[in-house]
């Protein structure tokens, strides 16, 4: 058993603050232990956290899209199957023990106490779907292991109660599993004890999707927050499940989910891979919070949340608590839209945010109006039933946001806002910076976009001539990302729209024409955009699912759709799994892979491709030899790749060192940057690359005729040197230029502004980072 001194001990090597466990009262306030959706990539005892792999909380763009394939097919059932739109029952389920007993049904003795609980209160929600019926599977003692054995008394009572309800096995279709063992402590320390109840909660899905032959999903939870330690004299029970297992038991919900994900453990849902033996299992809402310690979206799990007789279950208060979280995911959860009326009679209601997008931790205010009710999800586990929310976005990440809003007749309205976190060191979220050939993009903090440079062909949206200085590009505003290519360039709207203005003859604005525009116009693109990028002649677009759709100049294959012609409008780009991130160079393409691998396609005839060949190829490719990646960039003729590990790879043209791998030799396939490692971000130029590390220190390398790397020559440079200015969190190349947002919100700038390109107000050369005019960026 884990003692409080080992407990403490524990906290001290985490960095976290002593624990005050001398026994079980209001003086145990916070354990130190960081709930798993605010870990993120943290460690626990060497583990990571966040709620699937990578230390994300953020559902997987493939797991996501597998969970509403998964969840197409429930709908009302008559007692024997068959489909009955009117008579018919969805019924939802709980699994689990005591605890969940309590939360989903409340005391069977205690009226009051069952109305703050789940199922009463589902009842009563007006915008519920009434052919959804929750039925309490759960009981007291039933723990993981007794659901994991098949032949165990708890499977007569589950038909009792399904009985009670009047429903069949084949209407359920959908399970909220909550479970634990009963003395943890008896299986080892952490991880083994964890490890343990995975196994059980495995097995516990495997049998419940042989009972119940429609059952699709199950949403999972974790425990929460227990006020004792277990240790003599606490006052609890030794068969409970005491800090720190409580806390720690949900690595063992997320360990069973990886294990779906990854093809592990047993768990095929899907009929395509072969015999189906689990459903779809993701998370529900993440119920542990560090007693008065307020978690990400303000949630205190306080003494009297608990019993005052073990510590460990939920009182009254807590009951409610609990229910709150799962009455507002049920109403939000994209995968969960059968929880509500079909039938719904739209009405207007506003949703926004008091910011959008910036650096974790990063607070957001939520407002809205319109409505007899709310229910928000903030897509990390999270969610609030208050009409007006604050949250904290502590982990970095693209974080899709949704208000569910109901009225008194039960009519409802979802509605959804993307916020981007980015760190300290990192630009693959808010894209603020752009810089075309010879044209730049900023974006201010009031969401509009600015432009200098070169604008022969109307690439800055302005009329008239080139311009020196930075000017707001009309018609356009709520822009969260902007994208400069050769002539044309893009904004990415807080929307999910994209819109794109200038150069066109390759139809590379994606309007459907080939005609310039002198100011923003739509994209012919339905997706929710999530990312974008722009080439000399072409562009891409990754959307929220992970698809990603090019267009415009395809002379090189660089569009990917077998073709060599050029797209007026977008078309999607066949890959193997979801788009995290993409890059649109000279005349080709890549893109990098929720797996983390990157593919390539179009013109290489330096091996820009990094295929080992010299061939353009006109569909993707997979490159071979690199580390797990999560950014890539790509310059005129050559490419860059920055791997999980924080290691920069190159390849492609080497004319001036731009590989940065000590030579000019070209290189077909990946070569590591010399002497590099934590980076954050890359960029390429036509001519140059640049890597920003997580310290917030920039390199460069490559051709440096125009000064582009900022070190105070025109030298080229065959390896990386260091940029003569610190605090940058942001890079973006362009031509021979560079540009660099600072901590403190100020916008710097070096190499060529042959066309004002550097909104100094004046043309000539930069050799050394110069701070641009009038531009301050929010910090």
């Amino acid at each position: 058993m884990t003692t409080p001194s080992r407990l403490v001990a524990l906290a001290a090597c985490l960095g976290l603050a002593a624990l005050p466990l001398s026994h079980a009262d209001s003086t145990f306030t916070t354990t130190g232990f960081v709930p798993l959706p605010d870990l993120g990539p943290g460690l626990y005892q060497g583990h990571p956290g966040g709620l699937y792999p990578g230390g994300t909380s953020v559902r997987p763009a493939d797991h996501l899209a597998a969970g509403l394939a998964a969840v197409q097919g429930i709908r009302p059932i008559d007692r024997y199957g068959n489909d009955d739109p009117v008579r018919g029952r969805i019924v939802l389920l709980s699994v689990g023990l005591s605890n969940t007993n309590t939360e989903f049904l409340g005391p069977y003795t205690d009226p009051a106490w069952q109305d703050q609980a789940f199922r009463n209160r589902a009842r009563e929600l007006a915008a519920r779907n009434p052919a959804v019926q929750v039925v309490n599977g759960a009981e007291g003692g039933a723990t993981a292991a007794a659901w994991a054995d098949p032949a165990h008394r708890i499977w007569t009572l589950l038909s009792g109660n399904l009985m009670a309800a009047a429903v069949t096995d084949v209407q359920v279709q959908v399970v909220w599993m909550k479970l634990a063992e009963s003395q943890p402590y008896r299986s080892g320390a952490f991880p083994a004890h964890a490890q343990a109840l995975q196994a059980s909660l495995e097995q516990v899905a495997r049998n419940l999707r042989a009972r119940f032959p429609n059952l699709a999903v199950i949403y999972c939870s974790s425990r929460t927050r227990a006020w004792t330690t277990g240790q003599p004299g606490d006052g609890a029970l030794p068969n409970m499940n005491p800090e720190p297992y409580a806390y720690e038991s949900g690595f063992a919900v997320r360990w069973m989910i990886e294990d779906q994900m990854l093809g592990r453990g047993d768990l095929n849902f899907d009929p395509a891979l072969g015999p189906v033996v689990a459903p779809w299992l993701t998370w529900g809402p993440y119920l542990w919070a560090d007693g008065t310690n307020p978690r990400s979206d303000g949630l205190v799990w306080e003494f009297a949340d608990v019993r005052g007789d073990d510590y460990t279950h939920p009182s009254m208060s807590g009951t409610r608590k609990v229910a709150d979280q799962l009455l507002a995911f049920f109403q939000t959860d994209p995968t969960a839209t059968w929880f509500l009326r079909p039938e719904a009679a739209p009405f207007e209601v506003s949703a926004s945010a008091d910011v959008y997008s910036g650096v974790a931790p990063l607070s957001v205010q939520f407002s809205s109006e319109g409505a007899a009710s709310y229910a928000w999800n903030f897509d990390d586990g999270t969610s609030s039933l208050l009409q007006n929310p604050a949250k904290t976005f502590r982990v970095p990440g693209a974080y899709r946001v949704r208000m569910t809003a109901a009225d008194a007749s039960g009519s409802s309205v979802t509605r959804e806002l993307r916020v981007q976190v980015g760190s300290s060191g990192s630009s693959l979220v808010a894209r603020r910076l752009a810089v075309g050939y010879n044209h730049a993009l900023v974006l201010a903090s009031d969401g509009i976009a600015l432009a200098s440079g070169r604008n022969g062909l109307l690439q800055l949206g302005l009329p008239g001539a080139d311009r020196p200085s930075f000017a707001p590009v009309p018609g356009v505003a709520e822009v969260r990302a902007v994208v400069a290519g050769g002539y044309h360039s893009l904004a990415i709207r807080q929307d999910g729209a994209l819109v794109a203005w200038g150069s066109n003859a390759s139809g590379q604005l994606g309007i459907g024409s080939f005609s310039t525009a002198s100011s923003p116009v739509a994209v012919a693109l339905d997706p929710f955009v999530s990312g974008a990028a722009a080439g000399w002649g072409h562009s891409l677009a990754w959307s929220e699912d992970g698809s990603l759709w090019a267009w415009g100049d395809n002379r090189a294959g660089q569009l990917g759709d077998g073709s060599l012609s050029n797209r007026a409008l977008p078309v999607p780009v066949a890959l193997p799994a979801a788009v995290v991130h993409a890059a649109a160079g000279g005349g080709h393409s890549l893109a990098v892979l929720s797996d983390g691998s990157v593919w390539a396609w179009g013109m290489n005839t330096y091996g820009q491709l990094g295929d080992g060949t010299l061939a353009c190829r006109y569909v993707p490719v997979q490159l071979l030899g690199l580390p797990a990646a999560v950014q890539v960039a790509a310059g005129q003729s050559h490419s860059l790749a920055l791997a999980a590990d924080g290691t920069v790879w190159a390849w492609g043209r080497n004319l001036g060192g731009r590989l940065g791998d000590g030579t000019t030799a070209d290189r077909a396939m990946p070569v590591p940057v010399a002497g590099l490692a934590g980076a954050v971000s890359v960029s390429a130029g036509l001519n140059f690359s640049a890597a920003l590390l997580s310290d917030g220190t920039l390199y460069a390398w490559g051709r440096n005729s125009s000064g582009q790397l900022g070190d105070s020559t025109t030298a080229d440079r065959l390896s990386p040197v260091q940029v003569p200015v610190a605090g940058v969190v942001e890079i973006a190349a362009g031509n021979e230029t560079l540009f660099l947002a600072a901590a403190d919100g100020t916008v710097l700038v070096q190499g060529s502004n042959a066309s004002g390109q550097a909104g100094l107000g004046s043309l000539g050369g930069i050799l050394s980072p110069a701070q641009a005019n009038g531009l301050d960026l929010d910090p």
